[in-house]
């Protein structure tokens, strides 16, 4: 769960909320990478049309598409590797 969390957070485009769960998950024990929850760049290939359509996606406040999912996973990858965020975010 704290995984897509950390997924949800960037999405919404809330990096002082993931960088407050991403730190809580570290300290914990939780998952940060895909490799921790035994996924790859294939997966989320399959798993990004299926949360798309998901019914509890129409409760946002706007619409989530699967290009914002791609980039939250790309995101989340990015941040593993260099524990900052791109430099154009």
């Amino acid at each position: 769960m704290g995984f897509g969390v950390l997924i949800l957070l960037l999405t919404d485009g809330n990096l002082d909320g993931f960088r407050q769960m991403y730190a809580f998950n570290r300290s914990v024990g939780l998952p940060t990478a895909l490799s921790q929850v035994e996924m790859t760049g294939a997966d989320v290939e399959k798993l990004v049309p299926l949360v798309a359509k998901m019914p509890d996606i129409a409760h946002n406040p706007y619409t989530i598409t699967e290009e914002m999912l791609h980039k939250a996973f790309a995101d989340l990858d990015y941040y593993n590797q260099h524990q900052a965020f791109k430099e154009n975010e």
